[in-house]
């Protein structure tokens, strides 16, 4: 065997096992004036499985999620400032590309506030009292010869 044919083969044989047979969802996302809407949230979710893929549309509203496994997909948009939109039953076939495109509209902008508080720890065995003190103020104490181990 020559070695044209020797390197010929092996490029062939490495463009063959380089094939995944996974598929891609693009698309392009935009809002009804046809301007484009950079950082939207997309979850494309496998419904056989329910596996989620995300990706996130970038400056020029563009996105795309590799290595999709091939089935039926429902495709969700979140964009701040936009409802929320559902592309459902996308089919992706092995090694292809299927493009979903969005036209998303204006929606009030939804803000969430969570409050949270702990209750303070008891000590109901013993009448001793203490408290938890930070690095930082640890390090602000007056301690004999700068040495926080005595402080224990």
């Amino acid at each position: 065997m020559s070695t044209k044919s020797l390197v010929l083969a092996s490029v062939l044989t490495v463009a063959v096992s380089a094939q995944t047979g996974q598929g891609i969802v693009v698309g392009l996302v935009a809002d009804a004036s046809g301007a484009v809407i950079p950082n939207t949230k997309i979850s494309v979710k496998d419904r056989d499985t329910g596996f989620v893929y995300s990706a996130t549309s970038n400056e020029e509203g563009l996105y795309r999620a590799p290595y999709v496994n091939p089935g039926f997909y429902d495709v969700t948009y979140e964009a701040q400032g936009f409802k929320r939109a559902v592309r459902t039953n996308i089919q992706v076939r092995s090694t292809e590309t299927a493009r979903v495109d969005v036209t998303l509209e204006v929606g009030s902008v939804a803000e969430q506030i969570e409050v949270s508080s702990r209750a303070v720890l008891l000590e109901t065995e013993t009448s001793m009292t203490g408290h938890l003190v930070t690095g930082a103020e640890l390090t602000k104490l007056p301690t004999p010869q700068m040495k926080v181990e005595s402080m224990l």
